[in-house]
């Protein structure tokens, strides 16, 4: 279980009672031998014995285990059951296309509504530039939309590395990795990104 860290950004499915599959932010705070106590923030509320997928990301595998609310621990908390397996997969990365698009986020621990100019996107994540100062391991709530696709994507996302922009000054540059996209959203993306990324190499030849 060395995986479970601490801070470790997680996502929370509920699988009763959601067929739309939402998911939920989370971030993993403590585990001991029996429990993993997660910081929900303020928009999650789940009952006990409640059962749940958990999911998160380390480098290029995403791990998933099932488990259950064993009891609430204040009003931003949980205390989930400590999985006996975790499952592990290879994160499958389509084409990341270059297109003009504005992106706006909230940072999970800052009030206030930013704005970011996307550099690249792909069907799991995006990098953007913005004037707001950002660092690795925030989390964010991310909302844009592609008119072309006639998608919008509402999901929590994760800073995985921010650096001071070369060619802009006083701007940041940040990579994004979605964490709560639905899955219906994720493939309609990877649709549109998929046709113009053709359309490019037919250009091309």
């Amino acid at each position: 279980m060395a995986l479970l860290q601490k801070d470790l950004p997680i996502t929370l499915c509920p699988l009763k009672d959601n067929p739309e599959g939402f998911k939920y932010q989370g971030l993993l705070k403590k585990v001991d031998r029996e429990f993993i106590l997660v910081d929900t923030g303020d928009s999650l509320e789940l009952a006990r014995n409640m059962d749940l997928t958990v999911e998160f990301r380390v480098q290029d595998n995403n791990f998933r285990f099932d488990t259950s609310v064993a009891n609430l621990a204040g009003t931003r908390g949980l205390l989930l059951r400590k999985p006996q397996v975790i499952h592990r997969s290879r994160v499958r990365e389509g084409p990341r296309i270059k297109i003009p698009l504005e992106v706006h986020y909230t940072i999970w621990t800052e009030s206030g509504r930013f704005r970011g100019e996307v550099i690249d996107i792909s069907e799991s994540g995006l990098s953007m530039f913005t004037p707001h100062r950002l660092q690795k391991g925030q989390l964010l709530s991310l909302d844009f939309y592609i008119k072309e696709a006639r998608c919008r994507v509402i999901s929590q996302a994760l800073v995985v590395w921010a650096r001071d922009a070369d060619d802009r000054m006083g701007e940041m540059q940040a990579g994004i990795q979605y964490t709560t996209i639905s899955n219906e959203t994720r493939k309609k993306l990877a649709r549109h990104l998929l046709d113009v990324d053709r359309q490019n190499q037919s250009r091309t030849e």
